[in-house]
């Protein structure tokens, strides 16, 4: 009988222990995901609205890109003549330098939708959307 309440209490205080070591392995994980998630939002960024010729636009920003930039050059884009009609994948004149810029959707030969980014589509270092 002593020696199944020893062995008892031996398995009780081993499981004890691997389920403390599981809590605080999932616990570093979990801080670590947050201080991630943080990090990488702090450089991306949902901006205000803004109007022009009764549409609004709400334009987005990852990277080093800052609202008040993307906001102008939005609105430089959307004074250009883009040549494509409805949902496109075209050029848009008078994109900013060393970013690659396409209207998705093109209305009345304006970008009324738009993405701009440098590195590549999948791996954008910068960029803005609108």
């Amino acid at each position: 009988m002593e020696r199944t309440q020893d062995l008892l209490r031996t398995t009780v205080s081993r499981n004890v222990r691997m389920s403390a070591s599981v809590l605080c392995a999932v616990a570093v994980a979990a801080l670590a995901a947050t201080a991630t998630a943080e990090a990488a939002s702090s450089a991306n960024q949902i901006c205000s609205t803004f109007t022009k010729s009764g549409v609004k636009y709400k334009g987005e920003v990852i990277g080093n890109v800052t609202c008040t930039k993307a906001k102008a050059w939005i609105l430089n884009m959307l004074a250009a003549h883009v040549g494509g009609r409805s949902y496109v994948h075209e050029k848009i004149p008078g994109s900013p330098k060393g970013f690659h810029c396409y209207a998705t959707f093109v209305q009345r030969h304006q970008a009324r939708d738009g993405i701009c980014y440098t590195g590549t589509l999948a791996y954008p270092n910068n960029g803005f959307t609108w």
